[in-house]
């Protein structure tokens, strides 16, 4: 009861029973503290790309500056153990996204979701990971067989799909192309 005066603070403390833990924080800091999470994770991703996604529950009614933080491992809660950040700039309440389209395939990617304003920070509850699928790998199969003046047999084999849907094509012509299918 009362105002209160000065550089003091009310805390709201609770009880687990469960765990057996006690757990406190200022009010303040419950009521400026903005709330996100990573969203359910990537989505659309491919082997060389994912949409990143976040949601900003509440700002607080205060400006609120997101970001996006992510690499090959979890930073945790660490600004300085991830490898990469994305400024999102001003956030609203509700889903903020970031696309990147510079992902290595067949690789494990991390993110967290961070946002601050003018009284705290938050960060997502956990980080969040997934895999890019691997490149379909194909062959030549030893070549063309079966040449006769006007027809011949292509080889290729399918290796492996990248764990996603592939479609194959044949290039030929009469000097190598190389892997640009325009010099075919």
């Amino acid at each position: 009861r009362g105002n209160l005066m000065n550089n003091e603070r009310l805390y709201a403390v609770w009880y687990n029973d469960d765990l057996d833990q006690l757990w406190g924080q200022t009010i303040a800091d419950l009521v400026s503290r903005p709330r996100l999470d990573n969203d359910g994770g990537a989505s659309s991703i491919t082997p060389t790309g994912a949409v990143f996604n976040g949601y900003l529950y509440t700002s607080n009614g205060l400006a609120t500056t997101g970001f996006v933080f992510w690499g090959t491992s979890n930073g945790g809660t660490n600004k300085g153990s991830w490898s990469n950040s994305i400024d999102k700039g001003a956030l609203g309440r509700g889903l903020f996204s970031t696309n990147l389209a510079t992902l290595q395939s067949d690789t494990v990617y991390w993110y967290r979701v961070y946002a601050s304003n003018s009284q705290s920070d938050a960060w997502a509850p956990t980080s969040t990971n997934f895999t890019t699928p691997g490149r379909p790998s194909v062959d030549n199969d030893g070549g063309a067989a079966s040449l006769t003046p006007a027809t011949v047999l292509l080889n290729g084999n399918l290796i492996s799909t990248g764990a996603a849907a592939a479609t194959v094509f044949f290039y030929w012509g009469t000097s190598d192309g190389d892997t640009n299918k325009g010099s075919w």
